[in-house]
């Protein structure tokens, strides 16, 4: 991401305005906020459950996760309680990155009292606030090994409880390296992405092809 430079990554279309994130400044983000992690003792293969609405900054919390090699599980905000709890007890989540509304839905759902929760809202008095995480200078962090987890996501649960799907990263690069071949996205273009993050081909094509190629 950062060999693009101050090509735009992300425009996050606001009710108001709009949002614009560099890839420079996505990737240094990124980095300080995995430093950041791993210093107060994220410890990699750690799950942490991600929910939240798409936005910028679920972008670069999943992306300072990867980095620090913990395991993102990426769920949906619209599961129901059953489902959810369900995720939460299965996933064997230590960390969660949400809103503060979720955090509050969640703890109903009986979230243990030890998990840490990061908070994505804009607002940033709270100490829990994703920006209060982020480390003054990057730190060495020992790359994750291809066949080590990268990702766990789960299944909607339409047919039974929620199935967790493991991909290492050797599962995601391939597939991210056979798209980009295949030369369908290039610089000049923009990618409009209207599902979740949850979504594995979001995740895979909207989110990380397109930081790849460098196309906003």
């Amino acid at each position: 991401v950062a060999a693009h430079g101050d090509t735009p990554a992300i425009v996050a279309l606001r009710k108001r305005d709009t949002e614009v994130w560099s890839c420079t400044q996505l990737a240094d983000c990124a980095q300080l906020l995995a430093s950041g992690f791993v210093h107060v003792g994220l410890l990699p293969g750690m799950r942490v459950l991600l929910i939240a609405p798409n936005s910028p900054e679920w972008i670069v919390s999943c992306l300072a996760l990867l980095t620090a090699t913990a395991v993102p599980v990426p769920v949906d905000t619209q599961l129901g309680d059953n489902e959810l709890r369900h995720v939460l007890n299965d996933s064997e989540a230590v960390w969660v990155v949400t809103t503060k509304a979720l955090a509050h839905r969640l703890v109903a759902l009986g979230l243990s009292p030890t998990v840490t929760i990061i908070l994505l809202d804009p607002a940033e008095d709270d100490p829990r606030h994703w920006r209060q995480y982020l480390a003054s200078e990057t730190h060495d962090i020992a790359p994750a090994q291809p066949h080590e987890l990268a990702v766990l996501f789960y299944t909607s649960g339409t047919t039974g409880a929620p199935k967790g799907v493991p991909l290492t990263h050797r599962n995601l690069t391939t597939n991210l390296e056979a798209f980009v071949a295949l030369g369908l996205l290039h610089p000049t273009d923009r990618v409009l992405l209207p599902l979740p993050l949850h979504h594995v081909y979001a995740f895979t094509i909207g989110m990380r092809a397109s930081l790849t190629v460098g196309v906003p």
